[in-house]
């Protein structure tokens, strides 16, 4: 259980999440507390949230630091408190369009964004949840190691498989909102709204590559693994390469 300390208001607009502060074993009072969203429902909902976060643990789903029932006229409520965001990929877009879109291409900061919505709704499908209401409310930005990140909070169980596809249907309708619309970018959102493009083929889609992606041949072969300009430059020019590294390490360069 966790005692939660809500702050301030709504930090974002017609959602109740709060800025608070989430504290948990048995001297509470005394010691610091962890800056922390917190969610409020009415009913049991928190609970079944937490539930839910604690039953996977990956880099892109949000984990949750507890939850915990209103006291005196606010007890019909729960919450929930998640490590601090202050964005949802909601307000991330229209408000950041220049870190999504660049000389009409998606930038790499974006590209990221999306591989780690699909990794993680990838986890989600593989533990048996899914996200029907798939929306940028539910996915929380936050700054980590100083590039953004991305984590799905809010899910639940699947009832078949048919709610796993529409994951990527929805996924789909949600990149429209970068107000993209070149060839390759309605390409896109139409193979995923059609139910043509799923998992992680979705990354190879042309509007979701980078120069270095599109000049560097990969290997889906043996686990999949992407290989990057250096080693394209050894495997093409194996000398060139040898006599490059040879000089850097004699001129004590960095590269």
């Amino acid at each position: 259980m966790v005692k939660c300390r809500i702050a301030t208001c709504p930090i974002l607009e017609g959602q109740k999440y709060f800025v608070g502060e989430a504290k948990s074993g048995g001297e509470m009072e005394r010691l610091p507390g962890v800056k922390a969203t917190v969610f409020c429902f009415e009913g049991d909902t928190a609970k079944t949230a937490h539930d839910h976060l604690n039953c996977l643990s990956h880099p892109y789903v949000i984990r949750s630091l507890g939850y915990g029932r209103g006291l005196g006229k606010h007890s019909r409520y729960t919450f929930l408190a998640v490590p601090f965001f202050d964005t949802t990929l909601a307000e991330y877009l229209p408000k950041e369009r220049s870190l999504c879109i660049h000389m009409d291409r998606l930038t790499v900061e974006f590209i990221d964004i999306v591989g780690q919505i699909v990794r993680a709704m990838i986890a989600l499908h593989n533990a048996g949840f899914c996200c029907s209401n798939l929306k940028g409310e539910n996915i929380a930005v936050m700054k980590q190691h100083n590039s953004m990140c991305a984590k799905i909070w809010n899910f639940e169980k699947c009832k078949s498989d048919d709610d796993k596809d529409q994951d990527w249907k929805n996924l789909g309708t949600l990149l429209k909102l970068t107000g993209l619309w070149t060839p390759e970018a309605r390409d896109l959102y139409t193979s995923l709204s059609s139910g043509n493009l799923k998992g992680m083929d979705i990354l190879d889609h042309s509007a979701l590559l980078t120069l270095i992606k599109r000049i560097t041949p990969h290997d889906r072969l043996q686990g999949e693994k992407e290989v990057d300009l250096e080693w394209y430059m050894r495997k093409a020019w194996a000398e060139a390469f040898l006599k490059l590294q040879n000089f850097v390490r004699e001129s004590k360069l960095t590269y």
